[in-house]
């Protein structure tokens, strides 16, 4: 998930490699962990770096949908809270997009949190975090 936000340490852009300062404006991927500096005020945020292949599905989902599945399973998000948490933040992020103009890339954000809740219902990922098994129920 990119989350449009003011920059808490020094780092390097992950497009352009540019110094990226404390106090800079950047463009946050959640699932990568990765910044990109944004330079205009009018900059939109740069899309998820995932591989793309098929052409539907790339206009779609904007990515390689089973590609960003495998990233979800390994954020700390899922791991944490769970799909549920995960589809509620494309969802913001969609909803954040739209505010700003851009919707076809919330288009392409809402129909990843629908292939989500639909790997939800057919068990392939969890909607809540899973419990280690000396975990109560209500911990």
């Amino acid at each position: 998930m990119l989350k449009r936000m003011t920059a808490k340490f020094n780092g390097k852009c992950a497009q352009t490699g540019a110094p990226i300062y404390r106090g800079d404006d950047i463009t946050y991927d959640t699932v990568s962990r990765k910044a990109y500096l944004l330079e205009h005020d009018d900059a939109q945020p740069i899309p998820a770096t995932l591989p793309k292949g098929n052409k539907m599905i790339d206009q779609m989902y904007g990515c390689d949908i089973e590609a960003f599945k495998e990233c979800v399973k390994d954020s700390i998000t899922y791991k944490l809270s769970g799909g549920a948490m995960v589809v509620a933040g494309l969802m913001s992020d969609a909803q954040e997009m739209m505010a700003h103009g851009d919707t076809e890339q919330a288009r392409q954000y809402l129909n990843r949190a629908k292939a989500l809740v639909f790997d939800m219902v057919e068990h392939n990922l969890n909607f809540f975090p899973e419990r280690k098994h000396d975990e109560p129920a209500n911990a």
